[in-house]
């Protein structure tokens, strides 16, 4: 292990294995960056492509060497996988749980272990517990837990003795283009960016303005940008709204007209039900946007939302309704929120993070600020 420090902390080239199902560039992003190209080489390796409806988003496919998901080629898979001395995998489960073999094989060879993930999105049964207790509950082993009560799912499976660390997604941004913003015309931007279906829960927050169109002075302009199966029943909710509330669903957008949308928005609105993190919120900061975020958000508490600081946090309709009428009508508050997100998203900077991961991935603490910056124990 002390050569492994020294050889990372030199700025030699020290070998790290990177395992994940597909090439999520979410969770790949991070290790390109300069820090990573220049102090470590990088073994990408997954088990199939990236899904095709991935791709529709946007997402770009990185070179990666294909994994076997047959439990006949495990001794393979297993000997791939401890190549490098150190090895980070992306999740415990897909495809087969097979991960969770090759995380208690790599423990058992020794290896400087990690595992990125965002949690259950559902508690999983006593056997399951049992069986990921047998494979994942090991000293030597440091879980980067993307997202509020991440860490909180796998101790309340029994996974106590890790060390946890506080985590997220990372992506690179432009520099905002501030001459964008819309002079002050009165009007209350607000935008949401995400799939139209049922778990991004559009359907709240375009009923919230409808119940509070009585009580707003300004007009409102709500841009959701994305597509999905629940467009016609948004169209007929938005049919329905006074005069003085405009929404618009202009679809899915190319990443530059999404920069024009974020750097003209007023506040950053995100109802999901349920999200295992949500990179929009790194985007929304980034453009220093006050932020409502439901508590579904994992990337929100305790990460990016940091409550009546830049943003609110509901579970609610009422709540719900409280955010946005207090945001819609105090423009200082926004500059306030604003202020905050800009400082939060320095925290959050993927450079910043990177270099905090070199030092972990070398045995070292991060160097932070607060208990509530990336990599801290958690």
């Amino acid at each position: 292990m002390t050569d492994t420090k020294t050889r990372i902390v030199a700025g030699r080239l020290h070998p790290i294995t990177l395992v994940a199902p597909f090439p999520n560039p979410h969770f790949l992003e991070i290790f390109n960056t300069d820090v990573f190209r220049n102090n470590t080489k990088l073994d990408r390796l997954c088990f199939r492509p990236l899904p095709v409806h991935r791709r529709g988003l946007g997402w770009q496919e990185t070179k990666y060497v294909e994994l076997s998901s047959s439990y006949l080629k495990l001794p393979s898979t297993m000997k791939e996988t401890t190549a490098n001395p150190t090895v980070i995998y992306y999740g415990a489960i897909d495809p087969n749980y097979i991960p969770a073999f090759l995380i208690r094989n790599s423990l058992r060879r020794g290896q400087n272990t990690f595992l990125v993930t965002e949690g259950f999105r559902q508690q999983p049964s006593r056997l399951k517990s049992y069986c990921f207790r047998q494979f994942l509950n090991h000293s030597a082993f440091t879980i980067l837990a993307n997202g509020d009560r991440c860490a909180d799912d796998f101790r309340n499976a029994g996974i106590t003795r890790p060390t946890y660390r506080r985590f997220g997604f990372f992506e690179h941004y432009p520099t905002p283009d501030w001459s964008a913003k819309p002079s002050d015309d009165g009007i209350c931007r607000i935008l949401s960016v995400g799939q139209l279906i049922d778990r991004k829960n559009y359907l709240t927050s375009i009923q919230s303005l409808g119940r509070l169109a009585s009580r707003i002075e300004q007009s409102i302009e709500y841009t959701i940008c994305g597509e999905g199966n629940q467009r016609l029943e948004l169209e007929a909710e938005i049919s329905r709204l006074p005069e003085n509330i405009i929404v618009r669903l202009p679809g899915n957008q190319t990443t530059k007209q999404l920069e024009t949308y974020f750097q003209q928005a007023d506040i950053f609105v995100m109802p999901s039900k349920y999200d295992g993190w949500g990179v929009v919120l790194n985007q929304a900061i980034h453009f220093h946007l006050p932020i409502i975020a439901s508590e579904g958000v994992r990337a929100a508490r305790g990460h990016l939302v940091r409550e009546n600081d830049n943003g609110f946090m509901f579970n609610n309709e009422q709540k719900l309704d409280e955010n946005m009428l207090k945001l819609i009508q105090d423009s200082e508050l926004r500059l306030r929120f604003a202020r905050s997100s800009a400082a939060i998203a320095e925290v959050w900077h993927i450079d910043a993070v990177a270099s905090n991961l070199v030092r972990v991935l070398a045995g070292q603490e991060p160097i932070v600020d607060d208990s509530e910056s990336p990599l801290v124990k958690i």
